[in-house]
């Protein structure tokens, strides 16, 4: 009779399997559809299978016994034993831990592992890992700038490896490694700015699922010896020379051209004093000069030799410089004391030495000498 076949289905009761009496479920109780709750995601490594009781009522219809009108026909209930097996599929992995910046310090070595640990999620056997050489999982690098140039994009430079077994809670432990030589000076104006690198890390299992996520990764300005660009350096000043005049420059460079704190260079000379008093460098430029009115004699001093020093405050380097005096013709000069005046006697015989009178008024036998300084050398 119509009204009959009107049921009505609940969950009676949850059955509790392995000290679990979770219920993910919904049972619909006009059709008895069962689905699974929002919000709510199984998992075969927690539970494999769920028990429960459904019990199903039919209708009651007043009035289908029209001896008794007014008598409801009986309720008719039924259960029933429900098991829903749950059964293993390969799940995505997950990326559990990774940080927002990775830092590696440039001329790092090739092969040498940076950073913190990222940690891979996944509880499927077949993703686990345990020997590190053969890894079940991998991770890829990728630049996010579309621009970069083959070999200084992220993932020529860098690459992810396993470092550690699976462990019991199913996480993978993997490091960042350089990949090629780092230099932050040629990456500089490569990337987006100061070295750093936007990149997607993507995780891929044994079945081919992936996932993906973003971090950086900036290579990190380490303070580098200056170097003078030759390794000696020689001038040569004309000897007499009166005025402050540059006589030549002790250059040095330093690879430190983005950074002021490591790249400034301040330069100084080192000797004795004797070789060196004549002379000063510039401590900005590396210019050396000449002082004003110095004591140069070829005749004397030829050659002053000393160091040129440069340094970044942190790193000091020295190159030798050798200063050549250059030989210039000198007039011949009257000592202050050669006499002016020179007295004779009358009948003096041919041959006889003249006389002086000196300071005091007394004679004596008068010779007038001159001084060359170009005699010293032989001219």
């Amino acid at each position: 009779p119509n009204g009959f076949n009107r049921l009505h289905y609940i969950v009676d009761e949850v059955k509790e399997v392995n000290g679990s009496s979770d219920f993910p479920f919904e049972l619909n109780e006009s059709t008895g559809e069962i689905t699974l709750k929002a919000g709510e995601k199984l998992s075969y490594l927690k539970q494999q299978k769920y028990v429960f009781v459904v019990k199903v009522t039919d209708s009651s219809i007043k009035g289908s016994n029209p001896a008794e009108p007014n008598q409801a026909d009986p309720i008719f209930t039924v259960k029933e034993e429900v098991t829903i097996y749950v059964t293993d599929v390969n799940e995505e992995p997950t990326i559990k831990v990774l940080s927002d910046l990775y830092k590696v310090e440039e001329n790092t070595k090739i092969g040498t592992e940076f950073g913190d640990k990222i940690v891979v999620y996944d509880e499927d056997d077949a993703d686990r890992t345990d020997d590190i050489d053969d890894c079940k999982l991998s991770i890829s690098v990728k630049d996010k700038n579309g621009t970069c140039k083959k070999g200084s994009c992220a993932q020529d430079l860098f690459k992810v490896v396993c470092v550690e077994n699976t462990n019991s809670n199913f996480e993978t432990p993997f490091k960042f490694v350089v990949k090629s030589d780092l230099n932050y000076e040629a990456l500089y104006d490569k990337t987006i700015g100061d070295a750093v690198f936007d990149v997607t890390l993507t995780v891929t299992d044994t079945e081919g699922n992936l996932v993906s996520k973003d971090t950086k990764i900036q290579v990190v300005d380490v303070n580098e010896e200056p170097a003078f660009t030759e390794k000696k350096y020689e001038f040569t000043v004309r000897e007499n020379i009166t005025l402050d005049s540059v006589l030549g420059k002790a250059e040095a460079s330093d690879p430190d051209i983005y950074n002021p704190n490591f790249g400034t260079l301040y330069y100084s000379l080192d000797g004795d004093a004797d070789q060196i008093e004549n002379f000063y460098i510039d401590e900005a430029t590396g210019e050396i000069h000449v002082i004003n009115n110095p004591k140069l004699d070829y005749e004397t001093t030829a050659t002053y030799q000393f160091n040129a020093v440069v340094t970044d405050k942190k790193t000091t380097k020295k190159v030798p410089v050798t200063i050549t005096v250059k030989n210039e013709s000198e007039p011949p000069i009257f000592p202050p004391e050669t006499p002016t005046k020179l007295y004779v006697d009358e009948n003096t015989l041919e041959g006889e030495k003249l006389q002086a009178l000196d300071n005091l008024g007394n004679l004596y036998v008068a010779a007038i000498t001159a001084n060359d300084d170009d005699c010293k050398s032989g001219n």
